[in-house]
């Protein structure tokens, strides 16, 4: 049974404040770190009880930096023990082979199994025709029209041991690719369930493979590095090499499909990600692959799809943009989107083209206007439209509101809107306009308000000061706002104005919310109906507007 927003929000504290204390060692107590290390010395015993974490493989000992020397290509060194069970009842291997040469697949099942006598899958497609006598080894010959996403998942419905090894990109096999070590941190370390390691390509260049994501607002950005180590091993977020993993796990998030190659296991890394489970990046495993990956904009159209992105930097540095088409997002009903989410830049691209090309007729003509209601907040807070707002208010001077009506109307269905005037008596709120007029211009997706009035507020500006209207910038532009911005959007919005909250179509107010002027509680946000989705808006803070812009 799912709990209320505080039960979740609670249990997700306590696991967090767990985790919190694996990564940094200033919160936890002495005694949590008496002896918190990869291995043993060799003077100690282990600690081997009925299902404790050492009981699927045996421990290391540490033997000293000076053991091996010069290369030291030695001295973490697995010992006997009699509490493991054989590692071919720990993990299975799946080698994703489809699309690899028979010559590769011969080559990557010769090398492991000379190592490793551990179950063995291989996914090819059906065309290699692939056979082999290798002991522990069986083919699964796929049809080309099965996506990848399906065989896998297909497949390791099928494993009977606890860990599964993902051996995509593999070219070869050697014992610097220790699989027992990768199991290891996943048995050691709390709510670690995948671990990988470095790898090198086939022109040697290396990678500890350790990349850290951020996604937020409609942007996903991945770079190279780590926060956090334990255990000689670095916290990432996804590696783009093979991996361990617990076959729970695996069942549990599954590929997504229609996805294909390193994609998928980027699209996957970030569904466990969000599930909070965390991996880990052990640079001393290395293994062998085909090429470091060099992924392109489609490559990534097919993730910022499935994950309704419009920009992506990947680990390289660059920079891939969307149309919100491409992705499958849509500007319809923004009312609608504002409800729980962020609207996307696409459509906020939208907005402050109209809202540019409406400013440019007020200007070019001379007539005196500052924006209104939520849309002075979002430029005294943001400098830019508020992303949860869904019209614009603009005040205008009623000596220019029959120009409007006979000008302007020709000009905004130029650009494919309408206008529409009102009396002010059919709005609800005309007490607070002395004799004003109201009129919408409405576009594909979005509402323009303009009301007009006497006078606007230039006139509580210095008399010197009077013919030059207060702007700001908005969206990298100069636009007139109220003499004094800051004032008005106290006055107006009330306590705590620069804090956020909903818009009041999707927020009900009490009594005292209006006594308030504004809310009673701002600075906080509805539970999303898509919990830890990157354009949830409770996804981030009631407070600042730094948190909006930056990645």
């Amino acid at each position: 049974m799912i709990g209320t927003k505080s039960d979740i929000d609670a249990k997700w504290a306590l696991q967090l404040e767990s985790i919190a204390s694996q990564l940094d060692l200033r919160l936890r107590s002495r005694q949590d770190i008496e002896w918190d290390q990869s291995a043993l010395l060799p003077d100690m015993e282990p600690k081997n009880k009925q299902g404790s974490s050492l009981s699927h493989v045996c421990h290391e000992v540490y033997l000293g930096r000076n053991y091996n020397r010069l290369f030291n290509q030695h001295g973490m060194e697995i010992q006997k023990c009699d509490y493991a069970p054989p590692l071919s009842d720990v993990i299975t291997i799946i080698l994703p082979a489809q699309g690899w040469s028979n010559q590769r697949i011969r080559k990557v099942l010769t090398k492991l199994c000379k190592l490793y006598r551990v179950p063995v899958i291989v996914l090819a497609h059906s065309s290699t025709n692939f056979i082999t006598s290798l002991p522990n080894v069986q083919v699964e010959l796929i049809e080309s029209d099965t996506g990848d996403a399906k065989a896998l998942n297909s497949i390791i419905s099928t494993v009977g041991t606890p860990f599964t090894m993902i051996g995509h990109s593999l070219v070869t096999f050697s014992n610097q690719s220790s699989i027992e070590r990768l199991v290891r941190v996943i048995n050691d370390v709390p709510h670690v369930k995948v671990a990988t390691g470095a790898f090198r390509d086939e022109e040697g260049h290396w990678s500890h493979g350790c990349l850290q994501q951020k996604m937020l607002n409609y942007r996903a950005k991945f770079k190279y590095g780590y926060y956090f180590s334990k255990y000689e091993c670095m916290y990432c977020d996804m590696s783009l090499g093979p991996f361990v993993t617990t076959t729970d796990l695996l069942r549990r998030v599954k590929f997504r499909k229609n996805l294909i190659g390193t994609i998928l296991y980027v699209d996957w890394f970030t569904r466990v990600r969000n599930a909070g489970v965390l991996g880990m990046a052990c640079p001393d495993v290395m293994f062998f692959v085909k090429t470091t990956t060099d992924m392109t904009k489609q490559d990534w159209g097919t993730y910022a799809k499935a994950w309704e992105l419009q920009t992506i930097t990947d680990h390289l540095g660059v920079t891939f943009q969307y149309q919100c088409e491409e992705v499958g997002l849509t500007c319809e009903s923004p009312l609608n989107i504002i409800k729980y989410f962020l609207l996307p830049p696409c459509c906020l691209k939208i907005l402050r083209k109209e809202i540019e090309f409406l400013v440019d007729f007020l200007e070019e003509n001379n007539m005196e206007y500052e924006l209104q209601g939520g849309t002075a907040l979002g430029a005294t807070k943001f400098g830019s439209y508020l992303p949860w707002d869904f019209d614009v208010d603009i005040l205008i001077n009623c000596k220019d509101y029959k120009e409007w009506l006979r000008k302007g109307k020709k000009y905004v269905e130029t650009k494919n809107c309408k206008l529409n005037p009102f009396n002010s008596d059919d709005i609800e709120w005309v007490n607070v306009i002395q004799r004003g007029y109201y009129f919408g211009v409405y576009c594909k997706h979005f509402f323009y308000e303009f009301i007009c009035h006497n006078e606007i507020s230039t006139r509580f500006l210095p008399k010197e000061y009077q013919s030059h209207p207060t702007s700001i910038c908005y969206n990298g532009r100069w636009i007139k706002v109220n003499a004094n911005p800051g004032l008005y959007s106290r006055n107006s919005m009330g306590f705590e104005d620069l804090r956020h909250a909903q818009h009041w179509r999707h927020l009900v107010k009490n009594n005292k919310s209006e006594a308030k002027g504004g809310y009673e509680n701002p600075g906080s946000w509805k539970f999303c109906s898509r919990p830890r989705f990157h354009a949830c808006l409770d996804q981030f803070p009631g407070d600042g507007n730094l948190p909006f812009v930056e990645l």
